[in-house]
């Protein structure tokens, strides 16, 4: 087994890929299902957590968090 250091996208990536090659992509999703990540109906509860907002609060809000990782401004 090798014993390099792996970034956690590195980790994340390699685990998928060893679960998709040893139980195929049906068995993949299903292991996935079965974690129970996707519970709830969004439909219903999107709007506790979806406000109205205009769509320059919006873009406001975007280029504030696309600044704060650094990047240039959107265009």
């Amino acid at each position: 087994m090798n014993n390099l250091i792996l970034t956690r996208p590195q980790v994340r990536e390699k685990g998928l890929t060893i679960l998709r090659q040893e139980l195929g992509i049906r068995g993949f999703i299903e292991f996935f299902q079965d974690l129970g990540l996707n519970r709830g109906n969004y439909t219903e509860e999107r709007h506790s957590w979806l406000t109205e907002k205009t769509v320059d609060e919006v873009i406001s809000k975007m280029e504030a968090f696309h600044e704060e990782l650094g990047h240039e401004q959107l265009a």
